[in-house]
């Protein structure tokens, strides 16, 4: 009957499945067992890829053992040697802590012949370093300055933070040894030995530099890149040849800091706006000595930003009617054939500062305070002292006398 023959079938079935578990032997049938139990690791956090977590650890009483991945908590966040059962890390990203404290996967080990298979957990439990070890780097590592400075010239800032301990900066190894100093407290660099900053010689100065927290610490590429004095120069043959800041910047953006210092519409060039085909320039001597003005009296509207030095200018002398003020001398004057001067804002000055003064252009009198048009209160206006270490919250009382230096914007 259909039955009796659906039965027959199904024990042919079983029997069948049975047989491929089991190996024939002298005494009789042995059955493959496998034995695999659930297994963990402990490792820090964000190991790199290729990292090896060690072998599984699973036994068989008869056969070739193999093994696979089973289903994971992430794709491919580990794989596994098949012969060995040496498992690795394949995709590093799925283990920070950050984004998950644990992966987890199975782990299949099954016999070759048969394809009896037993699954495992196997677990990766990630330690957290982040607050006792993690030293991280932000902002530039590569900086461009011009050939022949001189010993002692600021190169530029590495800049470094960590959620524990105190950072501290050296270097590892230079290309050249003694060319770059490091402070170790704040990362600033600076030229050690100016004998080696000659572009023919050494157009790349490179090292190695090292942030630690005294628990870990993070190494990386520093490069000093140094610009042809003649390329400069060849930049300022082209102002006067008649292009503009804007085409020069459009035909090759590296020569964005060869445009600062050179001469264009009656001054250094300290700020370039190749978009809006406008910048600023410092005028090309100081102007004298001068108060502020206004004192006991607030100026409305004064503000800090690159590009507000004239209407703050305006607002001092629409408050203040001496004649004796840095406001007064800049508008009113008419120096290079340019009658649209103004006494520049916190962050127009700070530019001469970084663009000029710092790089050995404009003839300052290192020492000077020169005032800035940003108010700080009735009594008070915002200067900076032009030395080695610049100080963003230096301010004077408005009635004392600073040097001006005034600046203009340009048009092309």
């Amino acid at each position: 009957s259909f039955m009796r023959k659906y039965l027959f079938i199904l024990f042919i079935a079983i029997w069948a499945i049975g047989l491929n578990s089991c190996y024939k032997t002298e005494e009789g049938v042995l059955v493959v067992q496998i034995k695999i139990e659930d297994q963990k690791r402990a490792i820090d956090e964000e190991p790199g890829s290729g990292i090896s977590l060690g072998k599984i650890e699973a036994t068989i009483n008869t056969g070739t053992l193999r093994f696979r991945m089973g289903q994971q908590d992430f794709v491919e966040a580990m794989r596994i040697d098949s012969i060995t059962g040496e498992i690795f890390i394949e995709k590093g990203q799925y283990f920070d802590y950050e984004k998950n404290t644990s992966v987890n996967a199975k782990v299949v080990a099954y016999e070759s012949g048969s394809g009896v298979s037993k699954e495992a957990n196997f677990l990766v439990e990630l330690i957290d370093r982040s607050n006792d070890s993690k030293v991280l780097r932000q902002g530039l590592t590569e900086y461009y300055i011009k050939e022949e400075p001189v010993n002692g010239q600021l190169i530029g800032y590495i800049e470094g933070y960590s959620t524990k301990g105190e950072l501290s900066y050296s270097f590892v190894s230079q290309s050249i040894p003694n060319a770059i100093r490091i402070d170790s407290t704040n990362g600033a660099l600076y030229v050690q030995d100016s004998s080696f900053y000659d572009y023919e010689m050494n157009p790349i100065i490179t090292g190695i530099a090292r942030i630690s927290n005294g628990y870990t610490y993070s190494d990386f590429d520093v490069i000093v890149n140094l610009l042809n004095i003649e390329e400069v120069s060849f930049v300022q043959k082209r102002l006067n040849n008649g292009e503009t800041p804007s085409e020069i910047y459009n035909s090759n953006n590296q020569l964005l800091d060869s445009l600062y210092g050179q001469v264009y519409q009656g001054g250094y060039i300290i700020h370039v706006d190749p978009i809006a085909k406008t910048g600023i320039v410092a005028s090309m001597r100081d102007w004298g000595y001068y108060e502020w003005g206004c004192i006991d009296i607030r100026v409305s509207g004064t503000q800090f930003a690159v590009g507000s030095g004239m209407a703050n200018t305006i607002a001092i002398l629409d408050t203040c009617k001496a004649t004796n003020t840095a406001a007064y001398k800049a508008f009113n004057s008419s120096n290079s054939g340019y009658s649209d001067w103004y006494v520049p804002s916190k962050y127009e000055l700070k530019l001469m500062y970084d663009k000029l003064y710092k790089k050995g252009i404009g003839d300052f009198f290192q020492g000077d305070s020169y005032w800035s048009s940003s108010q700080t209160t009735i009594k008070w206006a915002y200067d900076i002292e032009f030395s080695s270490v610049y100080d963003d919250l230096s301010y004077a009382p408005k009635d004392w006398r600073r040097a001006l230096r005034a600046a203009r914007t340009y048009k092309e």
